[in-house]
């Protein structure tokens, strides 16, 4: 009985470490993006921009929950296409022009991130976002 006790702490243990959530997809979505600004060459680039669009399908399969999923769906979707124009030039052998699209997708992050933080209120009284 006992290690069959362990075995399903265990168990639970490892499924709830293999099941991503929003900010391990957010994570990695930065660190893909920071390979893809530092890239080199077209091959780290597109490496880069690879793992970028794999960690935003996860993030939008996830879905946010709240008053704000609408918005930061929308925001997925926008991201999604940037990233889409990245590859493209990546693929059309354009590295200054990959590194420059990137600008987008900072843009993207920075406005969705602005909408995302809860506002005093919500500090104050608690959110929705749960």
């Amino acid at each position: 009985m006992k290690t069959l006790t362990t075995l399903f702490f265990g168990l639970m243990v490892f499924a709830a470490q293999a099941a991503p959530d929003m900010e391990d997809c957010m994570k990695q979505m930065g660190l893909s993006f920071k390979q893809a600004r530092e890239a080199q060459t077209l091959d780290a680039m597109q490496h880069a921009m690879q793992d970028f669009s794999a960690s935003l399908q996860q993030a939008q399969q996830l879905g946010f929950k709240g008053s704000k999923a609408q918005l930061m769906q929308q925001g997925l979707t926008e991201l999604d296409q940037a990233a889409q124009h990245t590859q493209q030039l990546v693929k059309q052998k354009d590295l200054a022009g990959a590194k420059s699209s990137l600008t987008e997708i900072d843009r993207l992050r920075k406005k969705y991130h602005k909408e995302r933080q809860p506002s005093f209120w919500q500090l104050l009284f608690g959110s929705d976002e749960a």
